[in-house]
């Protein structure tokens, strides 16, 4: 019902930089948060925290967009992907609807179709190469900010799953998003600099 996007520590922007041939994503995957696939969808057992009983909410999904990259010989290499964190999202209810899962799997949906604008927006830039660092983080704070306002909205308009016409539209918008932005999919790619 409620959503808490990850933040990182630098201007929003969770940024690791690596090594090409370090392995990818291990302290995300090292602490059991969830890629966004189209072939997983969430379960209830997924939302593994302990509920907050002062929060008025039925359930809270916890998501985030993981930005890494790193430039060699002039290109930037890129790796986006978005998560789903179990041990920070939670449900109060014994025994939860399926409505209200489609509801949580929304929130989820929504930061991956957002991962993919970024995707977009990132492949379509030209950086600086002194200033590709500031350059990045302007475009995922705007990306993180839109997809923010949208959660907002999505919830706003559902009315956190009760209105079920509203819930039924925003499931079509979602889908809508995440095909629009399908062929930005792939979370590794670079860019060259100039």
């Amino acid at each position: 019902m409620k959503i808490y996007l990850l933040i990182g520590l630098v201007s929003l922007l969770s940024v690791f930089l690596h090594d090409k041939n370090a392995p990818e994503n291990d302290a995300i995957n090292n602490d059991g948060a969830i890629e966004w696939t189209l072939n997983r969808p969430l379960a209830w057992s997924d939302f593994s925290a302990t509920p907050d009983f002062a929060d008025r909410g039925t359930a809270l999904t916890s998501s985030s967009i993981h930005t890494s990259y790193y430039l060699k010989n002039n290109r930037l290499y890129f790796n986006i992907q978005s998560f789903f964190h179990p041990q920070e999202s939670w449900v109060k209810t014994k025994n939860p609807s399926a409505q209200l899962l489609q509801h949580e799997q929304g929130h989820f949906d929504l930061t991956e179709a957002y991962a993919r604008i970024m995707r977009k927006m990132l492949q379509e830039s030209t950086f600086s190469y002194y200033f590709y660092d500031d350059e990045i983080s302007i475009r995922y704070n705007q990306v993180f900010d839109e997809l923010d306002s949208m959660q907002k909205q999505y919830d706003a308009a559902t009315q956190h799953s009760v209105n079920r016409e509203a819930q039924t539209q925003w499931q079509r918008t979602i889908a809508n998003l995440l095909q629009e932005y399908a062929t930005y999919d792939n979370a590794d790619f670079s860019v060259a600099l100039p």
